[in-house]
C-alpha cells in the first residue's frame, strides 16, 4: 500500500498481438468522480489473516460512493497519516467497499491503525482515484474472443479482483486468466474467493 495500489497489477489484452495496459498507482491520477473532501464510511466487517486485513465499509448515510473497478481510496488514519488501498470489489448497488490492507511487520502506522479498527467505527476516506477502469472499458469493448490476462502480486490482487468480478458480471463468457503471485502459498489470503 505504501507504494500505491495497483502498482503490482497488470491487465493484458490478447488481440492479435498482445497489448499491455499497466497501472502506475499514481494518486494524482484522479477521475471525474473523485472528491476533494473526505467521506465517512462505517466498518461493517473485519477479517484478519496473517499479514492482511479485509475491511468492508458501507455508506454512513444515503447514497453510495461511486467507483469503477480497479480504483482505490486513501484512508485517513487517526494519527493524520494517509494510506492508499485498492478497492477489491466491483461497484454494487448498496455501496459496500472492500479494502485489502497489508499489515506492515514493523508495527508502523498501517498495522496500528488497522488493528485499532472495529466493526461500527467510522473511517474517513478520500477518492476514488485511479484510471484502471478506463482500460477495462476498452477491454470489454474489444471483440468477444479477446482473452484478458490479469497478473497480480501480493495485495495488488485486490484491484484486479474487482476487475475480474466486473468482467464476470458483464461478459461471463469472456476468456479470462488470472495469475496471482506470492512468496508462499499461505500468502494467498483470499484463495477461496479466487477459486470461486
Amino acid at each position: 500500500p505504501g507504494r500505491g495500489p495497483g502498482s503490482c497489477g497488470r491487465l493484458i489484452l490478447n488481440v492479435g498481438s498482445p497489448a499491455l495496459i499497466t497501472t502506475d498507482g499514481n494518486p494524482s491520477c484522479t477521475t471525474a468522480s473523485a472528491t476533494d473532501g473526505h467521506i465517512e464510511l462505517s466498518i461493517t466487517s473485519r477479517q484478519l489473516y496473517a499479514d492482511v486485513a479485509l475491511i468492508r465499509l458501507s455508506p454512513c448515510g444515503a447514497g453510495a460512493l461511486r467507483h469503477g473497478p480497479g480504483q482505490y481510496l486513501d484512508v485517513l488514519f487517526a494519527d493524520g497519516q494517509r494510506r492508499s488501498f485498492s478497492i477489491a470489489n466491483a461497484p454494487c448497488e448498496h455501496g459496500t467497499i472492500e479494502l485489502h490492507m497489508r499489515l506492515g511487520a514493523d508495527g508502523g502506522t498501517t498495522r496500528k491503525g488497522v488493528m485499532e479498527m472495529q466493526v461500527g467505527d467510522r473511517v474517513k476516506v478520500a477518492g476514488p482515484f485511479g484510471t484502471l477502469h478506463d482500460a477495462l472499458a476498452d477491454a470489454l469493448a474489444s471483440p468477444p474472443a479477446t482473452t484478458i490476462v490479469l497478473i497480480a502480486g501480493g495485495t495488488g490482487y485486490a484491484a484486479l479482483r474487482a476487475v475480474a468480478a466486473e468482467v464476470l458480471q458483464t461478459l461471463p463468457t469472456r476468456p479470462v486468466y488470472f495469475y496471482w503471485g506470492a512468496r508462499s502459498r499461505g500468502q494467498h489470503y483470499d484463495e477461496v474467493t479466487m477459486r470461486q
